[in-house]
Order: structure tokens, then C-alpha cells, then sequence
């Protein structure tokens, strides 16, 4: 009866909105068939749309083309009980489905909005009034109003992937749409110098991310999932991307990692440019690729984010101290200076910026040979073994120390030759120099070894097949073994008593198990077959129970009837396979109406087994021995 006043309410509504006889009544503006993609009723980026899910059809469909990328905002009213709006690709494949939205039951109506973000080619939307829980399809008229804003966008599509990104410079501005049937944007930039290229980023994707990857693909920089307010629509935020002369690529999606959902909508972000000033040419990311510099240099260079150091090699005519002006735009950064086999000769440890000023300077006195020597500069924090990128310079010299008149010492003073000291070595407060006039002003002192700090190593309990170790002792600091530990033998098993598993019988062996009370392994014996002549037989008992039952009789039919040989029967109702049973004693026992006859059993046995099972008729013979 409700399927029938459904239907009767469609045929109304129909006469209604198609008559046009009730002031308001929407006029039907679908172009009917309008039902596959191939018939899809074309519309605009501004329509007001009205339709009917008629009886006969079960869903409607509109073509659109917007002429630019942007944001259409659908206001969609629907007289169905439930209804769908979906949005597919060119292709046909769903970009956005509305799922099954139910109508107020007091109304008869109900109304969405949905925001639906779209490139300048075509799509289909497509309306049915789908009961998704229950496959049910619904009947009646809708409406939909369209409004478009347009995201502006400067770069041309498709730009979905490496191959397909469009070439952007260090100074653009880049407006851009993660559309429904893409998930990511990519742009690839080529500075023509080294230097920190500024991002301002506005985001109207509910979460996105900002990725730089290098020529190879590989991600160097990621900003993670960013969430938009809530109350805006939108974020912004900048990055500080360094990087050197050479091609990168700038990919933006609206993946929220934590969930991995794609979400859409449009975007910006704006470039600008400061100059590394870079004068050592790339790539130096190695010994073998470091750059010549002199003793009396300025070295401009950046850390940018596809490598995390930079080599320069250093000879100098003469042995003397170099002095080197540090300047360091890096987070963290560290100075090192390696001999020609590459071990470290000097370390300036992780030195951290000013975080107001953003950069730090620093003075580092470094005395070299006549000989080759390499200089490295990395973004090192060691504490978290974070690598930091930035910009960086630092001038050379090899000017003379001070004069230094009496006890003034200008210049300021160092430490040489300071050692910690270890568990078994003293160490040293090292000695006092002058940095203006090199004259040692002060000799440290010997600081005494600290000695071991013994804790106890855990033995290991020996079990009944593995052996065990003693406590051992060694020092916590330098681990030094200062008491080693020794094996403890195996205990061996603690086996109880054997006891019967099987019992052997004079058909098959037996076996017998005993158990380790420590363990709880298991050893297991086998233990001979009884002597034939000390079991009693009772005739027509072929499976060995004890008693003459129906299974005896078909037993006895099976083997008058070639189903089963005589030397395979069963004993005590183990199993029978193999038993080196003698086929005579078998063949008597079977011989149920004669035994004086050693004949395989016949029918003639099977019933006399049978009605001496149900006591009609007892066995001419009941027992023997043999």
C-alpha cells in the first residue's frame, strides 16, 4: 500500500511541475532523455536547474565545461525521499559523491550545499534518488542552483605530475585549484643562482602540503599536513626554501596523512628571491669535489635542501695560522677542518644562531702545515643529528698576531692540549696561550682518572640441555670487563617414572612415555609384543573387543566378500594396517559354523555371528588358546 501512494504522489507531481497550473511550480528545465552521459543535458556555471526523477528513469544527467578553473557552489533542493548528487570525470569515474541524503519526513523536502572544485574541462553531474542501505530508488523533482568563483589560476593544465609540471620563476605568483579529479599539482623551478627562495602559502584546501623534490624526485623539503581554520576557510604560511642553481620541483596536494584522504580546493603562493652570493661554483658536496680556495679568501655558500655539507680545499705556501670569520645564516651549523686523509684536525661543534637575528659569528684560529688540508661546513645539529640548511660565509686571513707589550696580552687567550679524563688515563686542564703573541701564560694540571665504575652483568641460569653463566661484572663508563663470567654445566633432565602409553598386545608393540619434572620434555620407549600363546580368542570376535557384536558380522561379510584381508584385522580397536597377524588363527577365529576348518569367513560365519550377537543361537565353538 506505501508503494502504491508513493507512486501516486510521483504521477501528481509529475501533472504539477510539468502543467505548471500551481503558481511556483518549478518548470522543468532538463532535456529530456537526459539519462546516460552520452545524453547529459548541457549547463553552465550560473544555471538554476529543475528536474524530476520521473517513474520511468532512475537517474538525470547534466553536462558542464566551466571556461576557467575554480569553485562551483551547488545549492541543491530535493522533493525526493532519498536522493544522490554525484560528480564524474570525463571519463565517467566518480570524482564526488553526495551519498544517499534523506529528505525531512514533516517536509517532504530537504536542502544541501556542496562546494565542488573543478578545471576548465568537462564533467557530468549526475542526480538518481538511490537508497544506497537498501538499493531502493526514489521518485520525485529537485532543484539545483549554481554560482562559480573563479580561482584565478595563472599556470596551465594538466600539471599531475613530474613530466607534466610547468615551468614557474623565483619571483612568481602562482594561483592554482586542486580540482576533484586530480589530487596534486607540480611546478618546476631552476634559480639561475644559489639562494633562499621565500614561499608566502594561502591554502583554501581543508588540510594540504607543500613539497620541494629534487631532479631525481626525492622529497628534501615536506610541510606536512596543514589544516585550515575552521572559521576562515583558509591558512597561511610561509617557508624559507635554499636551494643552489640547478632544476627542483615544487608539488602541492591535499593530503591529510593521518587519515590519507585527498582533500580539494584552491591555492596560492608567492615567490621572492635573496641572492646566496654564492662565489664557489657546484657541486662541492665531497672531498673529491671540493673547491680550491685560498688563505686569504671570502667564501659565500649555501646548504641547500638536497645536500647537508660543502668541501673546500685548502693549501697553504707556508705553515701559520689562518683565521677564519664565520658568519652563519644555518639554524645549527659546524665548522670542521680535516687533514688530507680526511680525519678531523679541527671541530667547531654545533654552533646555533641568534633566533632574533636569525645568524651568529664566530672566530676560529686554525693553525696548518705547508700541506693540503680540506674545510667543511655542514648544518649538522649533533644532539638530534638534524641536518639545517641556510646561507653562510666566512673571510680568510693570515694577518700576524698582535705585538703584545708586557702583561698585556691583546688579542685574547686559548687552551691547547686540554683532555678529559678517562677510567684508567689522568687527564689534562690544558696550557694558557695568548692569541695576540702565541706566549704561554699558564700550564694546565694533570686531572686525575676517575677509575672504573663496576656494575653487575646478569648471568644466565643453565637449564637441563643448554649450560648457564655466573654474574660478571665490567664498568659502566668505558666497558672494561672486570669479572668474567663463567659456565655453569647443564643440569640434565629430572625424568620421573616410565608409564604405559599402549599396552602391548600379542598384535602389536606397546609404548611407554616419562616425563622431565624440571622441563617437561618428554622421552618415549617402545616395549615388545605380547607371546601369541598367552592370548585367549573368542570365536567370531573379530575386532578383539570381547564381545560378538553386529560389527563382528560385517566384518565377517567384508572378508567373505574380498574387502579386507584376513592378516589386517584389528586389535583391542587400534589400527589394523600392517599387523603381522597370522592369517590362520584369523581365518578360525572368522570360521564362526565350523572353526575345525580353516577357511576364510563366509556368510554363513557373518549370520552365525549375528545371531549369536542378538542370542538367538550361541557359537558351536566360543573359545581356544593357541
Amino acid at each position: 500500500m506505501k508503494s502504491f501512494w508513493k507512486k501516486a504522489l510521483v504521477i501528481v507531481m509529475l501533472l504539477v511541475f510539468t502543467s505548471g497550473l500551481i503558481p511556483g511550480a518549478f518548470a522543468l528545465s532538463e532535456q529530456e532523455p537526459n539519462d546516460s552521459i552520452a545524453t547529459a543535458t548541457e549547463i553552465t556555471v550560473d544555471s538554476t536547474v529543475e528536474g524530476i526523477i520521473a517513474e520511468d528513469e532512475t537517474e538525470d544527467y547534466y553536462r558542464i565545461t566551466p571556461e576557467k578553473s575554480g569553485r562551483v557552489t551547488v545549492n541543491f533542493t530535493s522533493h525526493i525521499e532519498y536522493y544522490r548528487f554525484i560528480v564524474k570525470d570525463a571519463k565517467g569515474d566518480d570524482v564526488f559523491n553526495s551519498k544517499s541524503q534523506k529528505y525531512n519526513e514533516a517536509s517532504g523536502m530537504r536542502s544541501d550545499t556542496y562546494y565542488i572544485d573543478l578545471e576548465a574541462r568537462t564533467y557530468y553531474f549526475k542526480v538518481d534518488g538511490l537508497e544506497t542501505s537498501w538499493n531502493n530508488h526514489y521518485k520525485g523533482p529537485y532543484e539545483f542552483t549554481l554560482s562559480f568563483e573563479d580561482a584565478q589560476a595563472n599556470v596551465e593544465e594538466p600539471n599531475d605530475s613530474q613530466t607534466e609540471a610547468k615551468d614557474i620563476g623565483v619571483t612568481d605568483t602562482v594561483n592554482g585549484i586542486i580540482a576533484l579529479d586530480e589530487i596534486e599539482d607540480y611546478y618546476r623551478i631552476t634559480p639561475e643562482k644559489s639562494g633562499r627562495v621565500t614561499v608566502n602559502f594561502t591554502s583554501h584546501i581543508e588540510y594540504y602540503r607543500f613539497i620541494v623534490k629534487d631532479a631525481k624526485g626525492d622529497d628534501v623539503f615536506n610541510s606536512k599536513s596543514q589544516k585550515y581554520n575552521e572559521a576562515s576557510g583558509m591558512r597561511s604560511d610561509t617557508y624559507y626554501i635554499d636551494l643552489e642553481a640547478r632544476t627542483y620541483y615544487f608539488k602541492v596536494d591535499g593530503l591529510e596523512t593521518s587519515w590519507n584522504n585527498h582533500y580539494k580546493g584552491p591555492y596560492e603562493f608567492t615567490l621572492s628571491f635573496e641572492d646566496a652570493q654564492a662565489n664557489v661554483e657546484e657541486p662541492n658536496d665531497s672531498p673529491a669535489e671540493a673547491k680550491d680556495i685560498g688563505v686569504t679568501d671570502t667564501v659565500n655558500g649555501i646548504i641547500a635542501l638536497d645536500e647537508t655539507e660543502d668541501y673546500y680545499r685548502i693549501t697553504p705556501e707556508k705553515a701559520g695560522r689562518v683565521t677564519v670569520d664565520f658568519t652563519s645564516h644555518i639554524q645549527y651549523y659546524r665548522f670542521i677542518v680535516l687533514d688530507k686523509d680526511c680525519n678531523e684536525v679541527f671541530d667547531s661543534k654545533s654552533q646555533k644562531y641568534n633566533e632574533t637575528s636569525g645568524m651568529r659569528s664566530d672566530t676560529y684560529y686554525i693553525d696548518l702545515e705547508a700541506r693540503t688540508y680540506y674545510f667543511k661546513v655542514d648544518g649538522l645539529e649533533t644532539s638530534w643529528n638534524n641536518h639545517y640548511k641556510g646561507l653562510y660565509s666566512f673571510t680568510l686571513s693570515d694577518r700576524a698576531p698582535s705585538v703584545c707589550t708586557g702583561s698585556d696580552h691583546a688579542g685574547g687567550t686559548e687552551i691547547r692540549d686540554a683532555a678529559e679524563p678517562t677510567c684508567t688515563e689522568p687527564g689534562y686542564t690544558g696550557d694558557t696561550y695568548c692569541l695576540g703573541c702565541g706566549e704561554l701564560l699558564a700550564e694546565g694540571e694533570e686531572i686525575p682518572a676517575t677509575g672504573h665504575s663496576p656494575v653487575t652483568v646478569p648471568g644466565v641460569p643453565a637449564t637441563c640441555t643448554e649450560p648457564g653463566l655466573t654474574d660478571g661484572e665490567e664498568c659502566s663508563v668505558c666497558g672494561t670487563v672486570l669479572r668474567e663470567r663463567e659456565e655453569i654445566p647443564a643440569t640434565g633432565h629430572r625424568f620421573g617414572e616410565w608409564k604405559t602409553v599402549t599396552a602391548a598386545t600379542t598384535l602389536s608393540e606397546g609404548e611407554e612415555k616419562r616425563v622431565c619434572s624440571v622441563c617437561g620434555a618428554e622421552e618415549t620407549r617402545e616395549t615388545p609384543r605380547l607371546p601369541v600363546e598367552e592370548y585367549e580368542y573368542m570365536v567370531g570376535d573379530l575386532d578383539f573387543d570381547g564381545v560378538l557384536s553386529a560389527a563382528d558380522a560385517r566384518l565377517a561379510l567384508r572378508l567373505a566378500i574380498a574387502l579386507e584381508d584376513a592378516d589386517e584385522l584389528a586389535a583391542d580397536g587400534r589400527s589394523k594396517t600392517g599387523l603381522p597377524v597370522d592369517a590362520v588363527i584369523v581365518n578360525m577365529i572368522a570360521n564362526a559354523d565350523g572353526f575345525e576348518k580353516p577357511e576364510t569367513a563366509d556368510a554363513a560365519d557373518a549370520r552365525a555371528i549375528l545371531r549369536a550377537a542378538i542370542s538367538i543361537e550361541p557359537l558351536k565353538t566360543t573359545h581356544f588358546r593357541h
